[in-house]
């Protein structure tokens, strides 16, 4: 009897000593490395373990773009563990980064050992939200935009002169926290020719270098038209059949700033082109759809215009090109 009891309390204890015995943690599959400036070199070492007691060979290697790994053994010892160095290279990279690293093994219980690799590449010189403007504006109304300018370099960043085509807009640079943040701001001026226009802002640093800021503008005049143009596209002959569903259609824009007893007439030399019309609640618009009649459309190319006459004296007739095309009639299979 006593010698039970003493055989029981010793398998107790041994069971009780296995659960406090400390287990070795498997090694993390991931690595965040956080936010770093673009052209910075990312390394990690990763660890592949073989808990087993026979050798596990590695059959194959895949890695995302940007990464690189270093020379590696074929295969790990028994019980063994080796060191996967994995490098990224963020030259030519912006924003959020996830890669991969998978490892193809023999082993049945466990084919594949994949690490990851993620953060953020923000480029040195940063523009927010783009290193470029896009302002619309019209004689009466100035149009205004601004972007931020961030430096993340170690180095202070010191804009010392601004170049810019002073005929077409207004330029300001403010230092919103000195050689690390600015605020580009640009003023549309009323004066300049109407139109759309593509220029660059160029910011000269006091160690020579030059970034470059694309400055889209768009001047309206007080009566215009939105599109500029009306552009059917490419329609399939079997649209203008009966059960085609016909062709689709398009909106045309007149505006007048600021009117409140716009008057508009629309008129076109394209054949087939249906014109229904409708004004704004306020006064100050007409809206236009545009479709192309059945039985009156040919296939090949639509050319010409419409035009719209108004009741404002300094624009008393605008003129809106027209194109697109037909296709040819498809021909059925032979019988």
């Amino acid at each position: 009897m006593v010698l039970r009891l003493t055989a029981s309390l010793l398998l107790c204890l041994g069971a009780a000593l296995q659960a406090q015995a400390p287990t070795t943690p498997e090694p993390p599959s991931s690595f965040e490395f956080g936010a770093v400036t673009q052209g910075t070199l990312v390394t990690h070492v990763f660890v592949l373990r073989n808990p087993a007691a026979a050798p596990l060979r590695i059959l194959g290697v895949n890695l995302s773009p940007g990464l690189r790994i270093s020379g590696f053994p074929a295969q790990v010892g028994p019980e063994q563990r080796i060191d996967l160095a994995v490098s990224f290279s963020t030259s030519g990279m912006r924003g959020p980064y996830s890669g991969e690293l998978r490892l193809r093994l023999d082993d049945p219980g466990r084919p594949e050992a994949v690490f990851t690799l993620a953060g953020m590449v923000v480029p040195a010189i940063e523009f927010r939200p783009h290193a470029a403007f896009f302002v619309t504006g019209d004689r009466q109304t100035p149009a205004h935009a601004s972007i931020e300018i961030v430096n993340h370099q170690d180095a202070p960043l010191r804009i010392t002169r601004l170049e810019y085509p002073r005929e077409r807009f207004d330029a300001r640079l403010e230092s919103v926290e000195e050689g690390r943040r600015y605020r580009l701001s640009i003023a549309l001026r009323t004066d300049t020719t109407a139109g759309v226009r593509r220029d660059v802002i160029q910011l000269h640093s006091d160690d020579g270098r030059v970034l470059r800021v694309a400055a889209n503008t768009r001047l309206r005049e007080r009566v215009y038209t939105f599109p500029a143009e009306v552009d059917l596209g490419t329609i399939p002959h079997s649209l203008l059949d009966d059960d085609g569903g016909g062709p689709p259609a398009q909106t045309l824009m007149v505006y007048q700033v600021g009117g409140g007893d716009f008057q508009a007439r629309f008129t076109t030399d394209v054949k087939g082109l249906a014109i229904a019309t409708e004004r704004g609640p306020n006064g100050d618009r007409w809206q236009a759809t545009v479709t192309l009649e059945r039985s009156a459309a040919a296939a090949g190319p639509i050319e010409g215009h419409i035009v719209i006459e108004t009741n404002d004296p300094e624009f008393p007739r605008l003129v809106v090109p027209v194109k697109g095309s037909v296709l040819e009639r498809q021909a059925g299979p032979r019988k």
